[in-house]
């Protein structure tokens, strides 16, 4: 269950449980949010297990752009008007990678040009979580998946190699997109 603390103010602070309780049984239930560290990352065509591990997931925003507009002879008042939606690019870290990864080799050719073309592909992410079903032992199951169609490659970094640090050689794919598609 969630714990309170107060701070000096008297303001609370804690984690963002809810409380629920259902007015026949009296009975008070818990809603944790879902833990953001187990996930999946599929990318199509690719069957290497390898190539879906993945340790951090970065950039996954949205936001719809606004254009303000003044009513002429209405000062106090300022429209927002729709003027498309934008995305930041999406970040997949991990460890880098064995000789042969097809992920590696796409990147690759797509960030060299090879063959004047460009192959995109669906990169689909599932957020896993405990099933709500199911009372003993629940297993995982997805809670929420997005797709990214149209989708490559436009930045491949690896971390710096540093001798006298015991640190995991970590490499970061950066994608743009077409778009995103959200299923719950």
């Amino acid at each position: 269950m969630a714990r309170k603390s107060s701070n000096k103010t008297g303001k609370s602070s804690g984690s963002s449980s809810k409380t629920s309780r259902s007015s026949k049984s009296g009975i008070t239930k818990v809603i944790t949010p879902t833990l953001s560290f187990n996930f999946h990352v599929f990318i199509d065509g690719f069957k290497s297990e390898a190539d879906s591990m993945f340790n951090e997931i970065g950039g996954m925003s949205f936001e719809l752009s606004v254009e303000a507009y003044s009513d002429g002879g209405n000062n106090g008042t300022v429209h927002h008007l729709p003027n498309g939606s934008k995305h930041s690019n999406l970040i997949l870290k991990r460890g880098i990678s064995p000789m042969g990864s097809q992920l590696t080799t796409w990147c690759m050719q797509t960030m060299n040009f090879k063959d004047n073309k460009i192959s995109p592909k669906v990169i689909s992410i599932m957020l896993m979580g405990p099933d709500p079903k199911a009372s003993e032992n629940p297993q995982l199951i997805p809670i929420h998946t997005w797709e990214f169609y149209d989708a490559f490659p436009v930045k491949w970094q690896i971390s710096e190699f540093v001798a006298d640090k015991s640190a995991y050689a970590i490499e970061s794919i950066e994608f743009v997109y077409a778009g995103i598609k959200s299923f719950v």
